[in-house]
């Protein structure tokens, strides 16, 4: 792609004159109108003043049901993600989370996954895989530094749910066994994978959501303050059709267009900012 990346980190070290000029530089704002573009009217305004583009690539997002690409935009300030139709052209589903409540967690390898590192925030956490652990280390400390620039605050991080291919019966109560007509559901307090009557209830949690979400048992117990759990068996029968007919977002991924040709990130140093 003709650009450098910059082992060194000078970027995040720079002066705030310094950063104005990057974040003022023409091929800063190129950059940051492209990405803009690809989400058409779909996404938020991303050309702000002060922001500058620090990298961008495409890594694969640990959805419920398999892994699916992501185009990741690391600004000076936020995270964006988006839906890959085809890279560099059009992205959808634009989602944005502020560094400052950030949390990046890298992942031991395992037999199910490799190269992966979690991204914690408020509203919603999740897993991302790189094609390699140098690369998958590149992206963790060019987003550690990134975050270090914002000052932290203090923020409880959702959970990051469970894949369905993890669990066979309920992590609740170890009895249901899911098959195609007993749904898994997950839990929006823990993540754990659980059935309907362990997870009929539901309990607001406003880092998330303003509305009341779904929690298994032992999560409703433990945020009532130890109550025991209350339930509208009308309400819960109703939820259970709901959810019988609805599917996740991740699980509504649009296709790509054609194979996606693994590239390695891209990380824009202070001298290509010019």
């Amino acid at each position: 792609c003709g650009h450098r990346q910059f082992p060194a980190y000078n970027i995040y070290q720079r002066s705030d004159m310094a950063a104005e000029d990057v974040a003022t530089s023409r091929s800063n704002l190129v950059r940051i109108q492209i990405a803009e573009r690809c989400f058409g009217g779909q996404g938020s305004v991303l050309v702000q003043p002060g922001r500058i583009l620090l990298g961008e690539g495409i890594l694969k997002k640990v959805c419920r049901k398999d892994l699916s690409p992501r185009k990741i935009l690391l600004f000076n300030d936020i995270l964006v993600l988006g839906h890959v139709v085809k890279d560099r052209k059009k992205y959808t589903k634009q989602m944005i989370f502020y560094l400052s409540e950030l949390g990046i967690q890298p992942m031991a390898d395992s037999e199910s996954i490799q190269f992966a590192f979690q991204v914690l925030s408020p509203k919603k956490s999740f897993v991302l895989v790189a094609l390699s652990s140098n690369e998958r280390d590149l992206w963790v400390s060019h987003l550690k530094k990134a975050c270090a620039l914002s000052t932290t605050v203090p923020t409880e991080h959702a959970p990051v749910w469970v894949p369905d291919k993890s669990a066979t019966v309920c992590m609740c109560c170890s009895k249901t066994r899911f098959t195609t007509l007993i749904r898994k559901h997950h839990c929006r307090a823990c993540g754990h994978i659980v059935c309907g009557p362990c997870s009929r209830n539901k309990h607001l949690l406003p880092r998330q959501s303003d509305k009341p979400l779904r929690v298994c048992d032992p999560c409703f117990t433990s945020l009532s303050g130890n109550a025991p759990p209350l339930r509208d068996e009308s309400r819960a029968r109703l939820d259970s059709i709901r959810s019988t007919l609805s599917m996740d977002s991740d699980e509504l991924d649009e296709e790509t267009d054609g194979v996606l040709v693994p590239e390695p990130p891209v990380f824009y140093a202070p001298e290509d900012s010019q």
